[in-house]
């Protein structure tokens, strides 16, 4: 019979324990903990109740460390999609697949795609080949909830940014930040994925005081987050040193890019970080 998932949470899973040691910078003792969890998760497998969830929390500490291989791993292994576990993967790689979009994407209809924020990530990936042959559509008929409104805001940001139209973006991801329903996990991690595609049009409008606030907002809010949101703070950091640098701030820069250095020390040696680090 399988274990009662409340148990496994607290007992076996525990994310929040190496959740803790990452704030803490205790690096080595996040990784060993979800080396831990993740034995024994393999040596249980047959016998844990709901272990794709289990197996998608661990691919998100994993993700957290820059563990690239394990995430994989553990996605092709338990089939773990929960969490948004691929999407935040492909995130931290930099590139959408072929596979990802058909599953993400097959729905092409607005209305149809989910709600939930990382079923969104996908739109921030629009520059690709697949993206462009996906006839999106945007117009709305009717009164909307605030999930469809939401939705098709970030949608027409994701196309502006994509079409070089920055301060259309801009307007939409200032939007989609007022409209993103507050005080819960959800809207954290929504927000720290907005907050990178803001920055990222702000600099590309040519207003890099603006990307750099945008991003040290971000970055202020590390105890703040929720482990779902620790991979988009991490690329938030290595974007805003990347700022820092290219207007002048060359020690705040060092900064960030030595606590990377700390927090990614066991990450894999393609995690695009990593390399930009070692660049």
């Amino acid at each position: 019979e399988g274990t009662d998932p409340a148990g496994m949470a607290a007992a076996f899973l525990n994310p929040f324990q190496v959740w803790e040691s990452w704030l803490a910078g205790d690096v080595e003792g996040a990784v060993e903990e979800a080396d831990r969890i993740r034995d024994r998760l393999y040596a249980e497998k047959a016998e844990t109740t709901n272990v794709e969830r289990h197996a998608s929390m661990l691919g998100l500490m994993y993700l957290m460390l820059g563990k690239l291989e394990e995430t994989r791993r553990l996605i092709a292994d338990f089939h773990a999609h929960s969490v948004y576990l691929p999407e935040f993967c492909a995130l931290t790689r930099g590139e959408v697949s072929e596979e990802d979009f058909q599953v993400w994407l097959r729905p092409t209809e607005v209305e149809d795609l989910p709600v939930k924020h990382l079923g969104l990530l996908v739109l921030f990936k629009l520059d690709s080949p697949i993206a462009r042959g996906i006839d999106w559509k945007v117009n709305a008929d009717g009164p909307e909830s605030w999930q469809q409104t939401f939705r098709r805001t970030l949608l027409k940001a994701g196309l502006a940014l994509r079409d070089g139209n920055y301060s259309e973006a801009i307007s939409n991801f200032q939007k989609a930040l007022e409209i993103a329903p507050k005080a819960s996990v959800w809207h954290m991690t929504a927000v720290a994925m907005i907050e990178l595609e803001l920055a990222r049009a702000y600099e590309q409008n040519g207003e890099p005081a603006s990307a750099i606030e945008v991003l040290e907002h971000l970055s202020s809010k590390r105890r703040h987050t929720y482990i779902a949101s620790a991979p988009l703070w991490i690329l938030g950091q290595a974007h805003l040193a990347q700022l820092y640098r290219k207007q002048g701030a060359g020690e705040k820069a060092q900064q960030i890019e030595e606590q990377l250095q700390e927090l990614l020390k066991y990450a894999d040696s393609d995690h695009p970080v990593k390399i930009q680090l070692t660049s």
